[in-house]
């Protein structure tokens, strides 16, 4: 599976629709996907929403493109 096809199967978003981050955000935040060729990481920034459940997700504003 191509990285942009990973993406979409995790966050429900192709990689050029994602908000562009920072280092900080690898750095601190939950890394979705790695594409090793072009050192690109998804990642969700901040604390995640808990269902009543206890499932945790992120929203899609959440979400960044970083490259490396």
């Amino acid at each position: 599976m191509h990285f942009s096809e990973r993406v979409l199967a995790r966050t429900g978003s192709r990689p050029e629709n994602l908000q562009i981050g920072s280092i900080y955000d690898v750095l601190c935040g939950h890394i979705v996907d790695h594409h090793e060729d072009t050192n690109t990481f998804v990642v969700f920034v901040g604390d995640p929403e808990v269902d009543e459940d206890g499932q945790e997700w992120w929203d899609m504003d959440a979400a960044r493109l970083v490259f490396l």
